[in-house]
């Protein structure tokens, strides 16, 4: 299980410390603050990252004691953090917050050494609309999914866009459909108080479906206190299995864009908040009210903008049907089973003269080899979906 992996690490980390090159009193302080924030009921994952940065922090002591750091000698470090060209300014952050809270556990409150420890928060990073992952790229993504529990854990972080760890701690009884035959889900979150709720899950009827037909043959369906996302081998499924699944099939299905958890819920923040407003996409994605996340989440532009004011704008009547015409295409040339398929009912009922024009308007149309109007009986076959040649590692492989 995923929070039994973290609390393992943290204890080979907690070890790690006992033999490193930090004295007896910085070691002391240390395990003494560690403890302090495991009872402030902190994951066994933030424990294990702040377990981490210590470990990382020494080279930077130069054989100093962290615990009795002179005034000139926290800045000297502060700015050696700040230089290092090799960290992020997200890494760079954290390791300033551990810094400034250890010395202000070590201080007993007294901020003297603590203030001169500057915290700001990085920029949130300009993302484009385009960044964010489409409904065409989740077909390709699902087209390459090797099974059903790949293709159904794939749509569910489409659909939810939960956070990981709500994910990965899923049982089966954290799932019901209720009397209109709706979705819903009991997601328990740990990162705020707000984490754990109950979501009604917004997605299609291909959703429902594919999520039914995965429980109904799913291992553990016979046991409610079973694990939802499991590998391969029936286990719970954990966040690095989980990681390299995605990379693995974001690689085969040739979609550039990240293909991770957060990239899925901030996709998914993209699609509600515009949907629903945002008071809704706050309690879907557990925010509190005066939550500021909507800044980092909503990938919002100018062409979603552009979509929302078309639609509240009446649109006149030739150019509907003008419109129609045009989805119409679209979907018949969008896959050549359906074309066939549309050509065949066209042509039993008579009305190929209302199949043809509509030929012309849709570009990549003419690009088949054999026009369904085209008089020949050519068999038509689905597109070519991943082949061995492609991917001789499976996702099973993995687990």
């Amino acid at each position: 299980m995923k929070q039994v992996d973290r609390a393992v690490e943290y204890q080979q980390r907690q070890l790690s410390l006992g033999s490193s090159e930090y004295s007896a009193l910085d070691k002391e302080k240390i395990t003494l603050f560690l403890s302090k924030k495991e009872s402030e009921q902190l994951t066994p994952r933030r424990l294990s990252k702040l377990a981490g940065h210590f470990m990382r922090l020494l080279p930077f002591l130069k054989g100093r004691d962290l615990t009795t750091l002179s005034k000139d000698q926290v800045v000297e470090l502060v700015n050696a953090i700040n230089k290092n060209a090799a960290w992020s300014p997200w890494t760079k952050h954290d390791y300033l917050v551990c810094v400034k809270m250890f010395l202000d556990y070590v201080d007993d409150g007294n901020n003297d050494r603590s203030k001169l420890v500057t915290v700001t928060t990085p920029e949130i990073k300009e993302v484009s609309e385009d960044e964010v992952i489409t409904l065409a790229d989740m077909r390709k993504l699902l087209d390459y999914s090797h099974n059903i529990r790949l293709r159904a854990v794939v749509q569910f972080l489409y659909d939810s866009g939960a956070r990981v760890n709500e994910l990965l701690s899923m049982n089966m009884c954290d799932y019901s459909f209720d009397e209109d035959g709706m979705l819903w889900f009991h997601l328990i979150g740990t990162k705020t108080r707000y984490s754990n709720r109950r979501i009604l899950l917004d997605c299609s009827d291909d959703s429902l479906k594919l999520f039914k037909e995965f429980v109904e043959s799913h291992p553990n369906r016979e046991r409610r206190d079973g694990a939802l996302w499991v590998t391969f081998h029936g286990e719970r499924m954990g966040d690095r299995n989980l990681t390299q699944l995605l990379k693995q099939l974001s690689r085969r299905a040739g979609v550039s864009k990240p293909i991770n958890p957060h990239w899925f819920r901030a996709s998914k923040a993209t699609e509600y908040v515009n949907e629903y407003g945002e008071e809704a996409a706050k309690l879907y994605f557990g925010w509190s009210k005066d939550s500021k996340m909507l800044r980092v989440y909503n990938k919002s532009g100018a062409k979603m903008l552009k979509r929302l004011m078309l639609k509240k704008k009446p649109m006149p009547k030739d150019a509907a049907l003008e419109r129609l015409n045009l989805e119409t295409a679209r979907l018949i040339f969008s896959d050549e089973i359906i074309q066939r398929r549309m050509y065949e009912l066209f042509e039993a009922a008579g009305k190929l003269d209302l199949l043809k024009p509509l030929a012309p308007n849709v570009q990549g149309a003419n690009n088949f080899s054999t026009a369904p109007w085209s008089g020949k009986k050519e068999k038509l076959t689905a597109p070519a979906k991943c082949s061995d040649k492609k991917s001789k590692r499976t996702d099973e492989e993995v687990d």
